[in-house]
């Protein structure tokens, strides 16, 4: 925990989910996963430092890779409904972080594969309307290995098979009359105005928690704002922070993935969507809006 810089008295799900967990699978990624059960299990604390080392330097290792992956397909998307993306240099570890991450921006079902010696081995993530596992399910012949449910699989098959699969895909979307266009929902809890958030609440709002996949954090619909300010932020600028302001009263806001729309931001009136959370900086602690999509 101390090399991921998490503070020992604030461990709750969200360090586990992003900062613990994450470090933790790297190994399994991309190389043997033992050394992460060692740490877990053992007493030394000598030899847990040097595996948290080891994989505080693996993980670090992994976001690399992930990031050359993505720039290299996202050079390869096209404007199919569907994408299916193959390269001999990808690593198959981490296929489906990006396929995650292209889904998020692009909205269309992302199948991402290693090709070694013919054979594709990867993962798949999809749109909520678009059941990739039910799609493909019933086309076995075409795979040496498949499995997953209606929003990510994983799938080896031969490189031959590409253009089958697609077609079987397609076929799907025109047979159901998909709308592929359509975005997922988002549930909202209720509208907050910027007097009702404070410390406070963050602090209500924590007494729900542990949050996750059966316990979502609440959604709270914030309008009625002015972007005073928009700006990228992030090591490669791929996040933006937004200043809003209602009758006098600041807030900031945070649109992981969204460091590019900033331009749009400062000139829209945008209704917004997010979750309440606090960030601490400097010795200060504020309340900030994660915002998960614009309404």
């Amino acid at each position: 925990m101390r090399l991921s810089g998490t503070d020992f008295e604030k461990v709750n799900e969200e360090t586990v989910g992003f900062q613990i967990a994450p470090r933790l699978n790297a190994l399994g990624r991309l190389d043997d996963p033992n050394p992460a059960i060692e740490l877990l299990t053992g007493w030394d604390e000598e030899v847990a430092a040097e595996i948290a080392q080891m994989i505080d330097e693996k993980n670090s290792e992994r976001k690399v890779i992930v990031e050359n992956i993505y720039n290299q397909a996202l050079t390869m998307m096209t404007d199919e409904p569907i994408e299916v993306l193959y390269h001999p240099d990808w690593h198959k570890g981490v296929l489906g972080i990006v396929a995650g991450r292209l889904l998020e921006q692009f909205h269309k079902p992302i199948i991402m594969l290693a090709e070694e010696e013919g054979i594709l081995r990867g993962s798949a993530r999809s749109i909520e309307n678009f059941n990739i596992f039910e799609a493909l399910n019933g086309h076995r012949e075409l795979f040496i290995a498949f499995g997953g449910h209606k929003q990510a699989a994983g799938m080896t098959f031969a490189l031959e098979n590409v253009e089958a699969i697609k077609q079987v895909m397609l076929e799907f979307i025109q047979e159901n009359d998909i709308d592929m266009s359509e975005k997922s929902s988002l549930e909202v809890q209720g509208s907050l105005q910027f007097d009702q958030i404070s410390l406070e609440t963050i602090r209500s709002l924590e007494k729900l928690s542990p949050y996750g996949m059966d316990n979502p954090k609440p959604h709270f619909l914030l309008t009625d704002y002015q972007v005073e300010q928009a700006r990228s932020m992030g090591k490669d600028n791929s996040h933006l922070k937004l200043k809003l302001v209602q009758n006098g009263q600041a807030l900031d806001a945070v649109y992981f993935g969204h460091g590019s729309e900033s331009l749009e931001f400062e000139q829209s009136d945008t209704e917004l969507v997010g979750t309440l959370s606090s960030n601490t900086w400097n010795g200060t602690t504020t309340v900030q809006l994660m915002v998960l999509m614009p309404e």
